[in-house]
C-alpha cells in the first residue's frame, strides 16, 4: 500500500505530533511505501521522501504555519492509495480536498479539538468567544470526506460526537518509551549534571511554551508556594521553547528556561514534582512521560488525563487557573513518603496501559484492513 502523510507539523519542530510521527512512520514504512508532505522547519534525515511545503511569515501560536500550495500537494497524493492526515491545517485541509478530488481513501489521527486549541493559542477574549462555533462549522464539513477517524481517547472521540461528527471511527491510544522515560538511580547526581543545588525542591515542565499551556498559573503558583515556605530551598525548570512573551514571564532568580531539548529525560529525572497546566489537551504525551519517570504529577483535568490519572493515587488533579490549589499540592509533594508513593504507582500506570509497540500494531492493523 501506497500511505501519503500529510501533516502541519514536523521535526524539527517537536510536539505530540511530531513524536507519534517518529514512533509511527519507521513501523509503516516496513510493510508500506511511506511518503511524507509536511511544514518545511528545516533540514530533517529521513530514509522516506518528503515534500517539504515553504511556511509562512504568518505566526499562529507559537509556530509559523505552512503556506498555502495546494497544486504541490496534489502532485505529491498522485500514486497513495490512502492519505494520512494529523491535523486540518493548510497542509492537512489542502490534502483532504485534493483525496477526494483524486477519490482517495482518507485517514485522520486526531491530536487535538480544534475548537479548543486554536482560539486558545491565538489568545483574546474576543477569539476565544467567536472561533469555536465557527471552527466547528469548518470542521462538520470537512469531516464529512474522512473515510476513518483515529481518536487517542474515548473523551476525544466523544467531543468530535457531540460535535455531530460521527465518521466511522477507532480508539488508538498514544504510547511512552518506559525504558527511555525510567525512574532516576540518583536524583541528587540528575540535579548536580544540571546545576541544580541539591537540596532543592525542582518543580518542572517540559513541552511548548503556548497560551493555551497557561504557564501563568505555573509560575504563580510556584511563586506562592516559594513565600509560603521561606525555609525551603526551589527551583523551577522549564524545558522546551515557543512564545518570547511566555519565555520572558520567566526571566527570574530560581528559574531555568532550557530551550528546546531534544532528551528531556536528564531534566526529568531532576524534577521532584512536575505540573501540567494546559487549558486543553489530548492525551498529553509529557505528562505521561512524567509520570513514566516516576514523578509526582500535578495536572488539569483536560482531555484523556482524569482517565489515567486518579487524583490521590497516582497524582493530583486541580481545575484550570486554580493556583491556590495548585498551590498546596506542590507543598503535599514536598513529603517524600507523598511523592514515593504518587511517583511509584504513576509509573505502574503507565507500564500497564502505554505502550508504543502496542500503539503501532494497532496503526498497522488499521491499514492492514483497509
Amino acid at each position: 500500500m501506497n500511505i501519503v502523510i500529510a501533516t502541519d507539523n514536523y521535526p524539527p519542530r517537536y510536539d505530540g505530533i511530531s513524536r507519534f510521527l517518529q514512533e509511527i512512520i519507521p513501523a509503516l514504512n516496513k510493510e508500506h511505501t511511506v511518503s511524507v508532505i509536511a511544514p518545511d522547519f528545516g533540514p530533517t534525515d529521513d530514509p522516506w521522501p518528503v515534500t517539504k511545503i515553504p511556511v509562512t511569515r504568518l505566526r499562529v501560536g507559537d509556530f509559523h504555519p505552512a503556506g498555502l500550495h495546494f497544486f504541490k500537494v496534489f502532485r505529491a497524493i498522485k500514486d497513495a492509495d490512502v492519505v494520512f492526515l494529523q491535523a486540518l491545517g493548510s497542509i492537512g485541509a489542502a490534502a483532504l480536498i485534493a483525496a477526494r478530488m483524486r477519490g482517495k481513501k482518507v485517514v485522520l489521527y486526531t491530536h487535538s479539538v480544534e475548537w479548543e486549541l486554536v482560539p486558545r493559542s491565538l489568545g483574546g477574549s474576543f477569539l476565544r468567544r467567536v472561533l469555536p462555533n465557527i471552527i466547528k462549522g469548518i470542521d462538520r464539513l470537512l469531516y464529512k470526506w474522512i473515510d476513518l477517524l483515529i481518536f487517542p481517547s474515548k473523551s476525544v472521540s466523544e467531543a468530535y460526537y457531540w460535535n455531530k461528527i460521527e465518521n466511522k471511527r477507532v480508539i488508538i491510544n498514544l504510547g511512552v518509551d518506559t525504558k527511555k522515560f525510567s525512574v532516576p538511580k540518583d536524583k541528587i547526581k540528575a540535579k548536580k549534571a544540571l546545576g541544580i543545588d541539591e537540596d532543592a525542591f525542582v518543580v518542572g515542565y517540559h513541552g511548548r511554551l503556548a497560551r493555551e499551556k497557561d504557564l501563568k498559573t505555573l509560575l504563580r503558583a510556584w511563586l506562592s508556594f516559594r513565600a509560603r515556605n521561606p525555609g525551603t530551598k526551589t527551583h523551577l525548570l522549564i524545558v522546551g521553547d515557543g512564545l518570547r512573551e511566555i519565555r520572558q514571564l520567566f526571566d527570574r532568580e530560581g528559574v531555568t528556561v532550557t530551550g528546546f531539548k531534544e532528551d528531556v529525560v536528564p531534566y526529568l529525572h531532576a524534577m521532584d514534582a512536575y505540573v501540567m497546566s494546559s487549558l486543553t489537551e489530548t492525551s498529553c504525551l509529557s505528562v505521561m512521560e512524567a509520570m513514566s519517570c516516576g514523578l509526582a504529577v500535578a495536572s488539569t483535568p483536560v482531555g484523556y488525563i482524569p482517565d489515567y490519572i486518579a487524583n490521590d493515587k497516582n497524582g493530583m488533579l486541580y481545575p484550570e487557573k486554580n493556583t491556590v490549589l495548585l498551590t498546596k499540592h506542590l507543598e503535599s509533594f514536598l513529603d517524600g513518603r507523598v511523592r514515593g508513593r504518587l511517583g511509584r504507582s504513576a509509573r505502574k500506570t503507565i507500564e500497564a496501559r502505554f505502550s508504543w509497540d502496542k500503539t503501532r500494531e494497532q496503526v498497522l492493523s488499521v491499514f492492514e484492513r483497509l
